[in-house]
């Protein structure tokens, strides 16, 4: 029954969007409609949301899931983006540029973005996005590299260390994880044998699962629960403290690692946080053809994801030379901006 409402909930969901992209031409108009929506969510919605919450997982997903949003653009406030940026640059007003979500590889292009967005540019990682986008975007491209490095840890250096002093030697685990209409499946027993084997060799007195709400909300947190690992989670994802909380978990590791590629791997290595990706198989569940399309927008090129597996593929101690060149490449370290460069970025976008 649950997977009928589910397939009828995002049936509804497309013909709602589709109807409002071809009843409203002008795009900063339909960006300008589509945080009024969300925003009357907002105030409908009046749980309880805990900013300051960081290990009880559980807690922060039983609070607000829909949070206000003060920008033109929704997509803007995605794990907390828009807030990290002006927080860190001292910025007040509005930003008038699209934030890429995240890692993309290929020719993914997002037509409301990068081609017709009605702002003034667009924000995004590194040298290789720049290169795809560049032939197609029809607004200024900036890159500041990793968006993490703009967001302030949850916990205080000394807090940090306390905690880390407490678990010893900690592993920190992403699992692939699946998002709104889209459940990931992984054979789990062949994963965590995996675990289990880092946890040998690098000698691991404590491990920490991040899950991402959607697989807490579906019961996946109780398959490590069950191997007495740590769950915790960075909360939904427009929660203003996502990126936050996870800056927070990977500073308390000393190692990390997954079975996928995603941004979440530059954000440890330019953390300083070694990470190893395990190679599985990952089964794509979709309520309907259109949610799976979605997921697979675009081109995604092969050697460009090779190139990141080849160079996270072993197990390893420290971080190797490779691995720095490779998160140069994608996610732009050398991109970073000090807080006057950002506020004249977003300030020139306005």
């Amino acid at each position: 029954m649950s997977r009928i409402i589910n397939t009828i909930n995002s049936t509804i969901r497309y013909v709602i969007n589709g109807t409002r992209r071809k009843l409203i031409k002008n795009p900063k108009m339909k960006k300008k409609i589509s945080v009024i929506y969300h925003n009357s969510r907002s105030i409908l919605d009046c749980k309880k949301k805990y900013d300051s919450e960081l290990f009880n997982y559980r807690l922060i997903i039983s609070g607000k899931q829909n949070f206000y949003c003060r920008e033109y653009y929704y997509g803007n406030d995605f794990y907390g983006h828009s807030t990290i940026f002006k927080r860190y640059a001292g910025y007040k007003g509005k930003i008038n540029a699209c934030i890429e979500h995240g890692i993309y590889f290929g020719d993914t292009v997002f037509y409301d973005e990068a081609i017709v967005s009605g702002m003034n540019g667009l924000i995004t990682f590194g040298d290789k996005r720049l290169e795809h986008l560049s032939g197609v975007s029809k607004v200024p491209i900036v890159a500041v590299g990793p968006y993490i490095h703009y967001a302030e840890p949850m916990l205080s250096v000394n807090e940090i260390k306390r905690v880390k002093q407490k678990n010893g030697n900690t592993l920190l685990v992403f699992p692939t994880h699946s998002i709104d209409r889209v459940e990931m499946a992984f054979d789990f027993n062949s994963f965590n044998t995996e675990i289990q084997r880092v946890v040998a060799k690098l000698g691991i007195k404590h491990v920490i699962v991040c899950l991402f709400y959607k697989d807490v909300n579906i019961g996946k947190d109780r398959y490590y629960l069950d191997q007495g690992y740590q769950v915790v989670c960075n909360g939904y994802r427009c929660d203003p403290m996502f990126l936050r909380r996870l800056k927070t978990y990977i500073l308390l590791s000393d190692y990390t690692m997954s079975n996928d590629i995603g941004t979440h791997i530059g954000y440890c290595v330019y953390l300083n946080k070694p990470h190893y990706t395990y190679e599985q198989r990952i089964n794509y569940n979709a309520y309907t053809s259109m949610d799976m399309e979605n997921i697979t927008h675009g081109n995604i090129l092969e050697d460009e994801l090779c190139e990141i597996r080849n160079a996270f593929s072993e197990l390893t101690k420290g971080i190797t030379p490779l691995q720095r060149e490779v998160c140069n490449k994608y996610w732009g370290t050398k991109y970073i901006k000090s807080k006057d460069q950002l506020y004249n970025i977003l300030s020139e976008f306005e």
